[in-house]
């Protein structure tokens, strides 16, 4: 067993356990503790296995991240705005980069020009909005 296995196999576990967590108090917040480490549990199976494991590892990976993704187009909270605008240019660096350096197929450049579109889409909403809760809190 390598490290890197041991490492992810222990994160594999927390977030195991804050899905439960997470479900247990989804009625009183609980629900993004969930969908976060359930993206967690993803990547690290994605991380751990191989073959169709890890594919439909990947698949569970996109959806929860799709879900979680959504909450920078709509959400109004002013410190999740300003972790979105920390987290959105490095998926943005990340999706060019890929784009720019390696050499992929074209379902790949398909996957990475939307990431990299969403995601710079979601930088300029996450900038407006903090635009308008710094009106609101200064009007």
């Amino acid at each position: 067993m390598t490290l890197e296995a041991m490492i992810f196999g222990a994160f594999l576990v927390v977030n195991v356990v804050d899905v439960g967590v997470g479900l247990y108090q989804w009625r009183s917040g609980g629900k993004r503790l969930a969908l976060s480490s359930a993206m967690g549990v993803a990547l690290c199976v994605s991380v751990l296995t191989v073959g169709w494991v890890r594919y439909v590892a990947w698949v569970f990976l996109a959806l929860f991240g799709a879900i979680e993704g959504r909450r920078f187009f709509t959400d109004r909270n002013p410190s999740t705005l300003w972790i979105g605008l920390v987290f959105l240019p490095m998926l943005l660096g990340i999706a060019l980069t890929e784009l720019l350096i390696d050499e992929l197929s074209l379902i790949q450049q398909a996957v990475f020009s939307a990431i990299a579109i969403l995601a710079a889409a979601a930088i300029v909403t996450v900038i407006v909005r903090l635009i308008q809760a710094r009106r609101v809190r200064h009007a």
